[in-house]
């Protein structure tokens, strides 16, 4: 019974793979013929070619037909930087230093075609700058530290993603504004002064102007000016410079560009010519030069008598004369001294001294500036106030107790011209009476006889004709027959 069953089981088994095994014959044999079919066809069709080779063109082609399709791009795009971005750029800079640099590190530009770079099609322009900061303490943002940031761009991606470029039908740039605030405002015009830490009292005003040891630019700085910005920065042009040191002051002339007025507009152009003049620095009295000493005997100083003892030893000079005016080294002594004195010319007739001498070191010049000489400078100078020396005088018959000066020498000789003048107008008096005298001499006796004939009548009078002649002489009312010399005048 077993082996009935097996055998079925076989039997089945063999028929079910018969069956499939005839199926996939006629199957593959209906595929071939039908790729035979397809290959006849195709080779109908190209003549020439391989199946391969056409094959792999065909695909080739459609790739490239595919990738020639240029899709639109995105639009450009100009947009200001988040306020987190551009922070430290608006807190440390000026709304008039917003410069192509800041402008760029301001604002965004996304999708420029590739021919169309920021440097060459796009430009930055600010207006509505406000930089003055109101008085008091909050400064409102549309009232200080504001600006207006345009941007243009030439050559750019449309709306649409088209190209647009300067040339095209209905071009226009791509434009786009942005208003910034919290810029730092100006609180001050800009100005040129003195800094603080410059201690005028250790310089002379002229040490500045020349500027060997000390410059401007140690004694003035710019505040509240354009710092950061190259071509753009405050700078001061120096004028002039002028200095007295008589009294310590420096003044400087200059002009400024770049800077805020007094509203606190920025001023592009320069400045006129303004001034600066600084007071304190140290003084000097007057040029290093040799002078008399005043200690009360310079009236007897014979002016030959010293000349001989310079001649002896130059460095007795310090006996009457001081060399003034000497700058102060760093030890607190003079830093200048007399090396020789040489050409004296006494002059005793005038009290004055004439002489060349020699400063080695520093000294002060005609113009009060200190100089220094190490192979020594040579000064000529008179010194004057020595006593004078009087010429004599003939008249005097005598010496007053051995003095040649004085109150004593003058009354002596006020007191001989005087005698001499009296003696001089009393001899020419006596002269003038003598020659009076002479010419008018007294009568020699007698009495003349009277030639003139007598009057009938006279005065006083009568007359008999005939009788006496009146008496000849004085006589009452009478006149005088005889001349009287005139009286001597006294």
């Amino acid at each position: 019974m077993r082996n009935k069953k097996l055998k079925k089981a076989i039997l089945s088994t063999v028929s079910i793979f018969a069956f499939t095994g005839i199926i996939l014959s006629a199957n593959l044999d209906n595929i071939s013929k039908l790729q035979s079919s397809f290959s006849s066809e195709y080779s109908l069709q190209n003549d020439g070619f391989k199946n391969e080779n056409e094959s792999s063109e065909i695909i080739n082609s459609e790739i490239e037909s595919i990738s020639s399709i240029t899709p639109l791009a995105l639009p450009t795009v100009i947009s200001l930087k988040p306020e987190v971005e551009i922070e430290s750029i608006i807190a440390g800079n000026f709304p008039f230093q917003v410069n192509r640099k800041v402008m760029e590190s301001l604002v965004s530009i996304t999708n420029l075609p590739p021919d169309s770079t920021i440097g060459a099609n796009v430009t930055f322009t600010a207006t509505g700058i406000n930089n003055v900061a109101p008085p008091g303490g909050s400064l409102p943002p549309t009232m200080a530290g504001l600006a207006t940031i345009n941007v243009s761009i030439n050559n750019y991606y449309g709306s649409n993603g088209s190209l647009v470029a300067e040339g095209l039908p209905g071009y226009q740039p791509l434009l786009g504004t942005f208003t910034i605030r919290n810029f730092k405002s100006v609180a001050r015009q800009t100005n040129y002064a003195q800094i603080n830490s410059f201690i005028t009292t250790n310089w002379y005003a002229s040490d500045v102007v020349d500027g060997k040891d000390v410059t401007t630019e140690n004694v003035f700085m710019i505040n509240n000016g354009v710092t950061g910005i190259p071509g753009s920065n405050t700078t001061v042009n120096i004028v002039s410079k002028d200095f007295d040191n008589k009294v310590g002051s420096l003044k400087v002339s200059y002009t400024i560009q770049n800077y805020f007025d007094q509203s606190g507009q920025l001023i592009r152009t320069k400045s006129l010519v303004r001034d600066i003049t600084v007071s304190n620095f140290k003084k000097v009295p007057g040029a290093t030069t040799l002078i008399l000493k005043d200690d009360g005997t310079t009236n007897t100083l014979i002016p030959s008598n010293i000349a001989k003892q310079l001649e002896i030893n130059f460095e007795e000079y310090i006996t009457w004369f001081e060399l003034i005016n000497v700058p102060e080294g760093s030890s607190g002594a003079p830093s200048g001294k007399i090396t020789s004195i040489k050409n004296i010319v006494p002059d005793d007739k005038n009290g004055s001294i004439k002489l060349t001498y020699t400063i080695q070191g520093e000294f002060f010049n005609a113009k009060l500036v200190k100089e220094n000489s190490l192979e020594g400078n040579e000064f000529t100078v008179t010194i004057s106030g020595m006593n004078s020396q009087v010429e004599k005088v003939d008249i005097i018959p005598f010496v007053i107790g051995g003095s040649v000066g004085g109150v004593v020498l003058i009354a002596a000789i006020v007191t001989t011209i005087m005698l001499v003048s009296k003696s001089k107008k009393k001899k020419s008096e006596n002269l003038r009476k003598q020659k009076l005298s002479e010419k008018v001499a007294p009568p020699t006796g007698g009495v003349a006889k009277s030639t003139t004939p007598v009057p009938s009548s006279i005065s006083g009078s009568s007359v008999v004709p005939g009788g006496p002649k009146p008496p000849v002489g004085p006589s009452a009312g009478g006149p005088m027959n005889r001349p009287v010399p005139p009286p001597i005048r006294k």
